[in-house]
């Protein structure tokens, strides 16, 4: 099973947003917004990656907190949600530009070019 990008994130943040004793899953937690197997699955390779630390049972876990690493990793996932969100602003303000500005000046343009051709332009 894979875990997608997103609910990998919100597990993160989740357990980074626990009070001091840490976050708890278990299996009878219906006010999840994902199933339980994905939490587990989640929990299985955050463990591997040691990015948590707490005590892990067959039902569940109990006061898993982020690592040191752990903060980082969602530091990182955090700084290229930015550089994302950055870039599509960017690319949106660059299609502003274009289609406001450079797009008549070539309409324009082309328009002169034709009536030349054609012979329509007055001298």
């Amino acid at each position: 099973m894979k875990l997608e990008g997103h609910k990998f994130k919100a597990l993160l943040i989740h357990i980074e947003s626990a009070d001091d004793y840490g976050a708890s899953f278990d299996d009878r937690d219906e006010g999840a917004s994902f199933p339980y197997s994905e939490v587990r699955e989640g929990l299985r390779l955050l463990r591997q990656r040691d990015l948590i630390s707490g005590r892990f049972t067959k039902d569940g876990a109990l006061a898993v907190k982020l690592t040191l690493d752990g903060h980082d990793y969602l530091a990182d996932m955090r700084s290229d949600e930015l550089l994302s969100k950055f870039v599509r602003w960017l690319g949106r303000q660059t299609d502003k530009v274009f289609s406001s500005v450079v797009l008549p000046v070539i309409a324009a343009v082309l328009t002169v070019i034709v009536m030349n051709y054609l012979g329509l332009a007055g001298k």
